[in-house]
C-alpha cells in the first residue's frame, strides 16, 4: 500500500514537471520572438526626370507644385514670376534600367496662401492621367518637362450629353457663356453660333473631371544647333482661354519685331492649347509627349536671334489680326544664342489690369 502511494505521488510529481516545461515553452514562444533583421536599401535611386512649373491661368492665385506629395521649386505668381526660373530634378520612384518608364503619381497644385478659389476652392489641382482617373503621370528617366496650368477658375466640369437615339455623344463648349450642349442643341444653331462652341468630346461615364484650371505638359526635347553663336530655339504657347480660335475667341498672332529686318513669327494664329485638336483625353489634364519635330508645340524652332554673337533687341507684338492692327499688347524681349526658350502670353482677351495680356519668357538651358 506505501509503495503504491508512493508511486502515484512520483507520478504526481512528473506530471507536474510536464505541466511546468510546457507552460514555459509556451510563455518563451509567445515573447519576444526572433525577427530577422530588415534589409533596408539606403542607396538611392538613380532615376530621376526634370519639372518646371508655370501658373499660366489668369485669374488663379499664385501656386505651388507638388510631385509625390514634396514641393517642387518656387512659388509661380499670379501677377509676375509666372514661371519657374530652373527645372528641379525629382527621383523616380520605380525601379528599371535607364531610360524605362516609370510612374510619377500624384501631380498637384495648392494655393500659396487660402483656396485656390472658384470650381476648386480650398481642393487641389490634381492631374488627371484619364478622363475617369487622376495620378499616374508617365515619365521617363533623363526626360525633361515643362508644366502649365491653364485655362479659367470658372471652367465648368464637363458634362455627358446624349444624342437623339439616347446615346452619349460628343459635348460642345460655348468660352463665352460656359455653357455645354450636346449634338442636338448644336444642330439647332446657326453657323455662326456653331463656330463660336468648342469641341469637349465624348465625356465618359464616371468622369472625375470636376472643372476649374487643369494640367498641360509638355516634354521638352531640345534640337540640335547648327549655329548656336547665332540662333536659338524658341516654341510659342498660348494659354489665353479666350483665344481659342473661334468668332467669339479669336486665335493669336505673336511675333519678335527686330529694330530693323525681318520679323519672326512665333505664332500664324494659334488656339489655345485645351482646345487645340489631337490632344488626350478629351477632358481634365493634356499631355503632349511625342518626340519632337512631330508634336509642333513640344519643338523649339530654331530663329537667328543674333549678329555675331551680339543679341538682337526684339518687341513681343501680340494680336488677334495677322496684320497686327492693332497690337494688343508688346514688350521688349531679348535671347541668347544657344539657348532653348519657350514664350508664353497669359491672360484674357478685352481685360485689363492682372486679367490682362501678358507675356512670360522660359528659359530652359
Amino acid at each position: 500500500m506505501i509503495q503504491s502511494k508512493m508511486k502515484t505521488n512520483h507520478m504526481k510529481h512528473i506530471n507536474k514537471l510536464f505541466i511546468t516545461v510546457a507552460i514555459t515553452a509556451s510563455f518563451l514562444s509567445c515573447s519576444d520572438p526572433e525577427i530577422p533583421t530588415a534589409n533596408i536599401n539606403t542607396t538611392a535611386t538613380p532615376f530621376s526626370a526634370n519639372f518646371l512649373f508655370v501658373n499660366a491661368t489668369p485669374d488663379a492665385p499664385s501656386l505651388s507644385f507638388f510631385v509625390n506629395n514634396d514641393k517642387i521649386g518656387t512659388e509661380a505668381g499670379s501677377a509676375a514670376n509666372y514661371a519657374q526660373a530652373s527645372y528641379t530634378a525629382v527621383a523616380l520612384t520605380s525601379p528599371g534600367l535607364a531610360g524605362a518608364v516609370t510612374n510619377n503619381t500624384n501631380i498637384k497644385a495648392k494655393a500659396v496662401g487660402g483656396s485656390i478659389g472658384g470650381i476648386l476652392g480650398t481642393n487641389d489641382l490634381l492631374f488627371r492621367a484619364t478622363n475617369t482617373g487622376f495620378g499616374n503621370f508617365v515619365a521617363i528617366n533623363g526626360n525633361s518637362y515643362t508644366v502649365f496650368t491653364v485655362d479659367s477658375l470658372t471652367r465648368p466640369a464637363p458634362l455627358r450629353t446624349y444624342n437623339s437615339g439616347n446615346f452619349g455623344d460628343i459635348t460642345y463648349y460655348n468660352p463665352k457663356t460656359s455653357g455645354q450642349i450636346s449634338v442636338v442643341d448644336r444642330a439647332a444653331l446657326s453657323d455662326p453660333d456653331k463656330a463660336n462652341l468648342v469641341t469637349i468630346g465624348v465625356v465618359p461615364l464616371g468622369s472625375s473631371d470636376v472643372g476649374g484650371p487643369r494640367f498641360y505638359v509638355v516634354q521638352d526635347a531640345f534640337p540640335v544647333n547648327a549655329t548656336p553663336t547665332t540662333s536659338a530655339g524658341i516654341r510659342f504657347v498660348n494659354t489665353v482661354p479666350n483665344a481659342n480660335n473661334t468668332p467669339g475667341g479669336p486665335s493669336l498672332f505673336v511675333r519678335l519685331r527686330p529694330v530693323a529686318g525681318a520679323s519672326i513669327s512665333l505664332s500664324g494664329g494659334t488656339t489655345h492649347v485645351m482646345n487645340a485638336a489631337n490632344l488626350n483625353p478629351t477632358v481634365g489634364s493634356r499631355i503632349v509627349t511625342t518626340t519632337p519635330p512631330a508634336v509642333a508645340n513640344a519643338n523649339f524652332p530654331l530663329q537667328p536671334i543674333a549678329l555675331a554673337g551680339i543679341s538682337i533687341p526684339f518687341t513681343l507684338e501680340v494680336s488677334t489680326s495677322s496684320l497686327y492692327v492693332p497690337v494688343l499688347y508688346s514688350a521688349a524681349v531679348s535671347f541668347t544664342p544657344g539657348k532653348n526658350y519657350t514664350v508664353f502670353v497669359r491672360g484674357l482677351v478685352g481685360k485689363s489690369g492682372t486679367k490682362g495680356l501678358s507675356h512670360g519668357i522660359i528659359t530652359h538651358n
